[in-house]
């Protein structure tokens, strides 16, 4: 419910506009990134002109020093092809395929309720394993068990539910948003 409330109250506040590629980050990262591209620029076109000279000149081992630099370019376009990128969704509506045995639609990729799904989901998954290694631990230790053996099979099973309580409200939010996408009519 708490999931769905701030998605609701997000996209009111946002409004259509946070799903633009400017909305996403605020003005001072966008000066950077310009900052970022304008050095990358520069390197590069100093680069290939060194290069160029160089080349035309016939000087074969100076073209190879100045190959150097090429690195310097080559990482400074790579961190802006990673800034640019970052958050930015799989092109195509291509999805893993967790997603698809989830059955977690490529719109709702982004939602927080499909976020909080696949996270409680990982999380079950990931507590059920741990209590079946210690289980296995207490049936090898047999009648010796250890206390703090017992303590934290316990901890664990409190977990485990804690994290399926967790699960099922994430699966109501989701369908909850599904109902609400579909819209009055189609219900």
């Amino acid at each position: 419910m708490v999931a769905s409330w701030h998605g609701r109250l997000r996209q009111a506040v946002a409004g259509p506009v946070s799903t633009r590629l400017g909305a996403r980050r605020p003005w001072w990262k966008w000066l950077l990134i310009a900052f970022l591209m304008a050095a990358c620029v520069t390197v590069t076109i100093l680069y290939t002109a060194t290069v160029t000279s160089d080349i035309l000149r016939q000087h074969w081992a100076a073209a190879l020093d100045a190959s150097r630099e090429a690195v310097l370019a080559v990482v400074c376009w790579a961190a802006v092809i990673i800034v640019l990128s970052a958050g930015s969704r799989p092109a195509g509506g291509s999805t893993s395929s967790a997603d698809s045995a989830l059955g977690v639609q490529p719109d709702a990729e982004t939602s927080p309720e499909a976020d909080s799904l696949r996270r409680a989901q990982f999380r079950v998954h990931k507590l059920r394993a741990r209590l079946a290694e210690l289980a296995s631990a207490r049936d090898r230790a047999g009648s010796a068990a250890d206390p703090d053996l017992d303590r934290e099979v316990a901890s664990t099973s409190a977990r485990l539910e804690r994290a399926r309580q967790w699960l099922s409200s994430a699966q109501a939010a989701v369908a909850a948003r599904r109902r609400e996408e579909q819209g009055p009519g189609r219900r």
